[in-house]
């Protein structure tokens, strides 16, 4: 996995001195649910993602959730979490808009940054209180995105691509601009186009 230097950032949670944590009650998952968590959390094992949490003060349930796509996405329900950081106003991209501002481009190239996204090492005592419970193990991301494609392609989006959280569109009205486009974004990214 290639991540950011944590000396340069890492991700840091605002929990309010007040709080105090909490643990959420395990709850069950039907088996279709089950089996998508379960090949999920095998997935960001592998890619290393998350790692096997031992003393966790905020555990909390996943579940699952259908994309537009029609797949399904494991989440996490960070309810509790959430109510003790700070709340910050994150203007949370549309995916109406993202597809709208598509439209009258006659080339479009897709681009999934699965890998990429997830570059930002979570500051090492924040690991635990992001902790996750299935019905079988309990784990913690490692890594985090916390608006990374935001940042990267600051100057790009809405000229030459779209982003929609880890998913990208690069935008050509002529075909000769294909190439470059796609330089310039892997530039931005620092991406070696094969």
């Amino acid at each position: 996995m290639h991540d950011i230097d944590p000396t340069l950032l890492s991700h840091q949670l605002s929990i309010l001195p007040s709080a105090k944590s909490v643990a959420q009650r395990k709850q069950k998952l039907g088996e279709k649910c089950q089996a998508i968590v379960h090949k999920e959390v095998i997935a960001l094992r592998e890619s290393e993602f998350i790692k096997e949490a031992t003393y966790t003060t905020w555990p909390a349930n996943v579940g699952v959730m259908k994309k537009y796509s029609g797949k399904w996405r494991m989440c996490v329900n960070y309810t509790d979490l959430n109510k003790a950081c700070p709340k910050e106003k994150y203007p949370f991209p549309y995916f109406d808009r993202f597809v709208d501002n598509t439209i009258g481009y006659k080339l479009l190239s897709f681009l999934n940054a699965y890998s990429g996204y997830n570059q930002i090492r979570m500051y090492p005592p924040n690991k635990e209180k992001i902790a996750s419970m299935t019905e079988v193990t309990k784990f913690c991301y490692k890594v985090t995105y916390q608006r990374l494609m935001d940042q990267v392609f600051v100057k790009l989006i809405r000229n030459i691509m779209e982003v929609y959280i880890d998913n990208m569109v690069i935008k050509y009205t002529i075909a000769a601009d294909h190439s470059k486009h796609l330089q310039i974004v892997f530039e931005a990214s620092s991406i070696p186009p094969t």
